[in-house]
Order: structure tokens, then C-alpha cells, then sequence
């Protein structure tokens, strides 16, 4: 008597050339929704310049303006951040919040409260070191958007209430009570604007001493605040740093990029980065330095 066994094998088909891996179409999956999107604002944005000029050209015109403004001129990429970089930390809020099945459409409010705990922790402690000032503050501002958006979230718990109208009705509280911090308790007595007090002026600088002629100062700035380097060295003269300001050379380092044909990158890469380096704000106008005073030491890096 004789027995037979068979076993089954199965064989992958064979990947066809050109097709996408599951990596890629994922990556696509996920940049296709934004794109598509970008796409269709830029289209509904161009029909109604058009229709409301008459004129094609105006919406070149228009588009050709936007993205010099926001790329190409001067300091026009870093204030682009400097507007865009809330909107992607809020935009991440959001997405947080749609992953875990609610609508937080308050992170503004969020936003602000979180801004009005940051602005007071910065200028009510001094003393502290950067690396534990820096972060404590950045607790208190997160500490504070969470508070607010408790808010809602007990609500929801406890009542049911829809976080979406709460959110909303939160977002304009915290406007109105923005708009009384700033102007009243936390409001700067030394300026005729209402702001908030910046941080104290011994936090700005520090200074560390090489030897008898030599000492490193570091000056630090806002990320929305213009650099004002002679300021900062008349506050770094009242913390004892000894010297005559009037007769003060400053030595400013200047590259200049080169494009080359043996670089091993794309030749629009090249260009591109030149393009931003040429766009980029004078040195000496950044930082407020005295023309007459500055020597300049330029080197050229080919790339």
C-alpha cells in the first residue's frame, strides 16, 4: 500500500518593472492630499484674480509677487517662518486631536494662553541659567495651552457638550483676555505700544573672559526680534565689560557661493542656493552695525 503527499508552494508574482513599492505609494498617499490641495487654491485663487482684473496677466503678476515676496526677497524666507512656524505647531495640535476622534478647532486660543504663560515666565524669574530658564519657560507656555484646553475636554466628560462649539467659543475668550493681559497687568510700563516686558537685558548677554585682551561675549536675539548688536554691547559695558564703543571695529565673515559643473548635484540645486544666499539680508544691515566701522573678510565656496 502506498501513500502520496503533496505540498502546496506559493510563489510571489513577479514585481513588474515600474511599479510603485508599498513605501512609495504610501509617501505618494500621504503628499497627495496636500499637494491636491495647494493645486486647488492656487486654481480658485487664479480664476477669481482673473475674473476680477480681467486681465491674465494680473494673476502671473500675482503669483511671480507671492512667491518673491515669500522666497526671494530680502529677509523674505526668514519672515516667511517667522509666519508660518505657529500655523505648523497648531496645525500639529490638530492633527493630534483628529487622531484621537475629537475636533479641537481652539488650538488658537490655545495658542495664546499658552503665548500669555511663556511672555510672564521670561521676564518674572532672572537669574537662571539659559539652558534652565529656556526650557522652564517653554513648560509654562505648554503648560498653559493645556490648561485651556481642558476646558473643553471636561465639558465634553462631564456634559457632553461638543468640543467644536466650546473650542470655538474658548478661541474668542482668549482673544479678549489676551487683549487685557497685555494691556494691563502684563503690559510693559517702559513702552508707549502694549506689549508684554521683553526679557530681561543680563539674559541677552553673556560674557566669558579668555584672558587679559581677549573675551567672548554672546548675544542672543528673539526669533521675531531684529539683532541690534551695538545695543547689546551697551548693556554688556553696564555688566563691566570695559571698552570704547565709539572706537570699536567690527569684523564681519562674507561668502559668496559659486556655482561649479563638477559639484555632483543637480545644476537647479546650485542655482537655488545661490538664489537664497543673494536674497539673504546684507550682514551689516542685519545687525545694525555702523558701515564705518566694519571690515569684511570674504571668502568664496564653490559648490
Amino acid at each position: 500500500m502506498s501513500s502520496t503527499s503533496s505540498v502546496a508552494v506559493k510563489v510571489p508574482p513577479a514585481s513588474q518593472g515600474g511599479q510603485a513599492t508599498p513605501v512609495t505609494r504610501r509617501i505618494l498617499n500621504l503628499l497627495a492630499m496636500p499637494i491636491l490641495a495647494v493645486f486647488t487654491a492656487f486654481v480658485i485663487g487664479g480664476v477669481l484674480i482673473w475674473i476680477t482684473s480681467g486681465n491674465f496677466n494680473t494673476v502671473i503678476q500675482a503669483y511671480s509677487g507671492l512667491l518673491r515676496g515669500a522666497l526671494f526677497k530680502e529677509r523674505g524666507l526668514t519672515e516667511t517662518l517667522v509666519a508660518t512656524t505657529p500655523y505648523i505647531l497648531l496645525s500639529l495640535g490638530v492633527a493630534v486631536g483628529f487622531k484621537s476622534g475629537l475636533f479641537n478647532i481652539g488650538v488658537e486660543g490655545q495658542f495664546y494662553v499658552g503665548a500669555i504663560g511663556a511672555a510672564w515666565m521670561g521676564q518674572a524669574i532672572h537669574g537662571l541659567p539659559a539652558i534652565v530658564h529656556l526650557p522652564l519657560t517653554l513648560l509654562i507656555g505648554a503648560l498653559g495651552g493645556a490648561v485651556w484646553a481642558a476646558i473643553p475636554g471636561y465639558l465634553k466628560a462631564r456634559t457632553g457638550a461638543h468640543e467644536v462649539i466650546t473650542t470655538i467659543m474658548m478661541n474668542y475668550i482668549a482673544f479678549r483676555l489676551t487683549e487685557y493681559v497685555v494691556a494691563g497687568p502684563l503690559r510693559d510700563r517702559a513702552s508707549s505700544a502694549p506689549q508684554t516686558p521683553r526679557v530681561d537685558a543680563s539674559e541677552r548677554v553673556r560674557m566669558e573672559k579668555i584672558s587679559d585682551k581677549f573675551s567672548t561675549v554672546r548675544l542672543r536675539f528673539g526669533f521675531m526680534e531684529s539683532p541690534n548688536v551695538p545695543k547689546a554691547l551697551v548693556i554688556a559695558r553696564k555688566l563691566g565689560w570695559q571698552f570704547d564703543i565709539m572706537a570699536t571695529s567690527f569684523f564681519v565673515s562674507r561668502r559668496s557661493l559659486k556655482p561649479s559643473a563638477q559639484s555632483g548635484m543637480p545644476a537647479w540645486q546650485d542655482h537655488l542656493f545661490i538664489a537664497l544666499s543673494r536674497s539673504a539680508n546684507d550682514a551689516t544691515d542685519y545687525f545694525q552695525i555702523p558701515t564705518g566701522r566694519v571690515v569684511e573678510v570674504g571668502t568664496q565656496v564653490t559648490i
